[in-house]
């Protein structure tokens, strides 16, 4: 029994009655089956609806062979249920979904960049575009292109074509369209575009379209954007962020960018100052150690391995020509080493490595002047056979 479509009668149908047809268990969730459903499903791009059936959360909704599945983790009865839908994600599924259309049809015409898909997430959304070129200039023409026709109040006429009458257009076909297609067009745009998703009549209830960042990835381009009640839950935020950060930081609109500016540069400041200190006690440390010994272990289980590095740094530049150094922290459950010599040293570290291998698990490499790797053993006394 195909489901009953409601939800093209008006984008305001959110509360509604139906008969629960069938109520099946599928790994997590229950697919509850209605005779008619109001709710919209996952298709065309656009988030589906979310709401309730008979008081139990309706997490997903999906079309398959012309039935509408609404997924909950809660049994519903067989019997006649009220229906409710999230009258606020519904709007700003559509607010995001024309404004899409709006962008894509504005980058299309204007510029021959081609949509060729678009994604959904919880405060933006974005558009990945084929063409020849996008930037900043044409980031801010489309956006205020787009605002401006929202504040004409520009229309989205829908019109419902048979195949004939759509071929008849000169418009191109695709076989998922079957029989009857929903044909969109954006006043002053003349876009024409198959679409069978939910949209507003009227471009002014997106409200307003940002687009927050552009990116090249290969021969695509990726804009990001928002729109609407997504738009204004991001400003406020930020918003909560600048409230949050501005009385630390004694700052105000006119000059908290100078204010963590001037926080960004002081912690590089301190942070080079503590390197500097944390380099004179390794070198302290290794100086001791290469006093008694050319070939040296060094096992610090109080540093990193960012550290062990400038502790490497501090060998390969020793004053020590014939310095050699097995370094060795340890990292969670493993245990992370340097294998190290001086620059004047003639020794092949390779080949020591490759020995040390041959007997014990540990995975790495490395040439010249350092030998990268880690064990599941601790290697500071085995290596001392090697070195």
């Amino acid at each position: 029994m195909e489901t009953k479509i409601l939800y093209y009668e008006s984008n305001d149908l959110i509360d509604f009655n139906a008969q629960v047809i069938s109520c099946e268990k599928n790994n997590d969730y229950y697919e509850i089956i209605l005779d008619q459903s109001a709710f919209y499903p996952e298709i065309g791009g656009m988030q589906c609806d979310q709401g309730t059936i008979d008081n139990s959360f309706i997490e997903k909704v999906i079309k398959k062979d012309n039935k509408i599945i609404h997924l909950s983790k809660q049994q519903v009865p067989l019997k006649e249920v009220e229906c409710h839908i999230d009258k606020q994600k519904r709007f700003t599924n559509i607010q995001a979904h024309d404004a899409q259309h709006l962008l894509s049809a504005i980058l299309e015409l204007d510029y021959n960049l081609e949509t060729v898909s678009h994604h959904t997430f919880n405060t933006y959304y974005d558009l990945v575009l084929e063409g020849k070129n996008l930037d900043d200039k044409i980031i801010k023409e489309c956006e205020n292109k787009a605002n401006k026709l929202i504040l004409k109040h520009a229309r989205m006429n829908i019109e419902i074509l048979n195949k004939e009458e759509y071929l008849n257009r000169g418009l191109p076909y695709n076989e998922k369209y079957g029989n009857e297609i929903r044909l969109t067009n954006i006043e002053y745009l003349n876009d024409n575009n198959a679409c069978g998703c939910l949209h507003f009549d009227n471009m002014d209830k997106i409200m307003l379209i940002k687009i927050l960042s552009y990116e090249k990835i290969r021969n695509q381009y990726r804009i990001i954007f928002t729109s609407g009640l997504k738009l204004g839950e991001l400003l406020q935020n930020y918003y909560d962020l600048f409230a949050t950060i501005k009385l630390p930081l004694k700052a105000n609109e006119d000059n908290i960018v100078d204010k963590v500016n001037d926080l960004i540069n002081k912690n590089h400041e301190q942070h080079n100052t503590i390197n500097e200190l944390k380099i004179k006690l390794f070198e302290n440390d290794i100086n001791q150690l290469l006093n008694n010994n050319n070939h040296i272990v060094y096992y610090n289980k109080d540093i990193t391995y960012d550290e062990l590095k400038l502790v490497a740094n501090i060998i390969i530049n020793s004053r020590n020509k014939e310095a050699l150094a097995f370094l060795q922290i340890k990292n969670d459950t493993k245990y992370q080493f340097i294998l190290t010599k001086n620059k004047d040293n003639d020794i092949d570290l390779s080949s020591i490595f490759t020995k040390l291998k041959e007997k014990y698990p540990l995975n790495g490499g490395g040439k010249g002047l350092q030998v990268n790797g880690q064990s599941e053993i601790d290697l500071s006394e085995i290596i001392k056979e090697y070195i």
